[in-house]
């Protein structure tokens, strides 16, 4: 089988698709029957990464589906995918069909040179160490007489040092000295170590290492490849593990404590949705934000909020510290994530101060506000008519599918059957409710002429952000620009939008804004979707 046997059976089941990459085992060796082959398939109609499996013919294709509206961040997620399948196959493959301006050739090139800094790790090693730990962790929460407390802690020290040998590396126990090759690979989680284990703590009699216990949760939720002490100084982002929570639920029963807590009351910064585009990172609901200083170290406010969590659920809660890696330095967008900080903060001020317990909050109502506030950001921001319906177009494509709805489809052709279906939903809900959107963009856009808070005292701080914060990043779209060059190429070559710079500020700033009121996938969809109907209709009117 050859390139063009293969560009065959792609082009029939997705023969609109803008890029493919063959790869895996099959690139270099002899197909057989028994053979799998790897294919990397880059189109529009996709909103996540997934896996479809087709048999042709005896033959397997495994096709890896990667939606072109969003490469910047999916490329950038893949980087802490403990396996780095993805990253390798694109760095690996070859490339079978590619734009006129090279799109592909330039993901490959990124790729790559994110592989060269890729560190090859021992996973499976790395596991079984965990595991050790995980086993051991109970006894640490007993009181423990001497001799066993000073077993068990040696069995920590080993275990764990073992762990993190693994996590950042595939040492092997015929190369260098594992105690010196950890001092050379990470000195500060060695003196850490000595300080948690504290040895000369032990006491005849019985003692209490709990502390210990509350250590081995915090470790355990650090993510592979990425050690947040050395690249984010500043801050804590906690994926959240409660049930099935609500924003209210949220800030009446957890947030409350977090404030009263003397620790969490000095470090608590904001909340905000876990954003469904990074699905292998963030796995579940509510993401809080806390700012780190000597005074009040990560481990510790990570123990002090899973205190507050335990307190109030009998169910095994777990923490993952993964989302801090949006602070990342390796994150191009890092610094827009930094800088856009105070209208996240502004949001969930006035989610805490007017999302009553007694009240019903849904879903309908946060894309109300959604869509008064996104008006508001492209009025300031000043896009055409015809850049903005290309960019709510753009963004849509994100928010199509959830993964769970896109890895249910096992046939690529009815892709384009369910969004149509989809589409014919969401154009039904802005007939049905045309006089209400259009009202509701209609006080979006004369926001960017009021001046009083008499005028908007519920959304007033935050627009006074976004004003703020949108008159800076317009003078600072170059940096944008330089940190999102996929982006650009996509927007400007596959879309044929005029503005690219407005159009990526447009764009990060709708990702952001959507995350922090709160407003689900499929909110997210139609708030574009009937923006942009109401722009068409304001359009044909004209």
């Amino acid at each position: 089988m050859n390139d063009e046997d293969i560009l065959n059976v792609v082009n029939y089941h997705y023969p609109k698709c803008v890029g493919v990459i063959w790869t895996g085992s099959s690139l270099n060796n002899t197909v057989n029957n028994q053979s799998d082959i790897d294919v990397v398939i880059v189109d529009e109609q996709f909103s996540v990464i997934s896996p479809i499996v087709i048999v042709i013919k005896g033959k397997r294709f495994d096709f890896t589906q990667i939606p072109l509206s969003n490469l910047e961040n999916i490329l950038f997620d893949e980087l802490y995918d403990p396996k780095g399948i993805l990253i390798t196959m694109i760095s690996n493959g070859k490339i079978i069909k590619d734009t006129k301006n090279m799109l592909l050739k330039q993901i490959q090139q990124k790729v790559s040179l994110a592989c060269s800094n890729f560190q090859t790790i021992n996973e499976k090693a790395y596991e079984n160490f965990v595991h050790e730990l995980k086993k051991i962790q109970p006894q640490f929460n007993k009181l423990l007489e001497y001799k066993e407390a000073f077993l068990l802690l040696n069995e920590f020290v080993f275990q764990c040092s073992q762990a993190e040998v693994f996590r950042h590396s595939n040492w092997s126990y015929n190369g260098k000295h594992k105690p010196r090759f950890l001092i050379s690979k990470n000195a500060h989680f060695i003196e850490r170590l000595i300080e948690v284990a504290g040895f000369s703590k032990l006491k005849e009699g019985y003692n209490d290492l709990s502390s210990i216990s509350a250590y081995i949760d915090f470790y355990l939720s650090e993510p592979f490849r990425f050690n947040t002490e050395n690249y984010v100084k500043d801050k804590l982002v906690l994926d959240l593990t409660y049930e099935n929570i609500s924003i209210t639920d949220f800030i009446h029963s957890i947030l409350d404590d977090v404030l009263a807590d003397p620790i969490l009351q000095h470090c608590y910064s904001y909340f905000y949705l876990s954003p469904k585009q990074s699905f292998r990172i963030y796995k579940k609901y509510i993401c809080i934000v806390f700012n780190i200083s000597p005074s009040y170290s990560r481990e510790n406010v990570f123990t002090a909020f899973k205190k507050v969590l335990m307190s109030k659920s009998k169910n095994r809660i777990s923490l993952s510290t993964l989302p801090t890696s949006i602070f990342d330095i390796q994150n191009p967008n890092s610094d827009f994530y930094y800088r856009f900080e105070h209208v996240a903060k502004s949001v969930s001020q006035v989610y805490i101060k007017y999302l009553r317990k007694d009240i019903i909050h849904d879903d309908e109502r946060y894309y109300s506000i959604g869509l008064i506030l996104l008006t508001f950001v492209s009025e300031k921001i000043n896009l055409t008519q015809a850049d903005l319906l290309k960019c709510n177009y753009y963004l849509s494509l994100r928010h199509t599918y959830t993964f769970k709805e896109q890895d249910s489809i096992k046939v690529p052709s009815e892709l384009n059957l369910i969004r149509k279906r989809k589409y014919e939903l969401l154009k039904k809900y802005y007939a049905t409710h045309q006089e209400y959107v259009d009202k509701l963009i209609s006080n979006g856009a004369s926001l960017l002429y009021l001046n009083s808070k008499a005028q908007t005292p519920l959304y007033y701080s935050i627009v006074e952000s976004l004003t703020s914060f949108l008159t800076s990043e317009l003078n600072n779209l170059s940096e944008l620009v330089n940190s999102n060059k996929l982006t650009i190429s996509v927007l400007n070559d596959h879309f044929k939008i005029k503005d690219v710079r407005g159009a990526l500020l447009y764009i990060l700033t709708f990702e952001h804004l959507v995350r922090s009121l709160n407003i689900n996938d499929s909110f997210s969809c139609l708030l574009l979707f009937t923006l942009n109907e109401s722009q068409i209709c304001i359009q044909n009117f004209s």
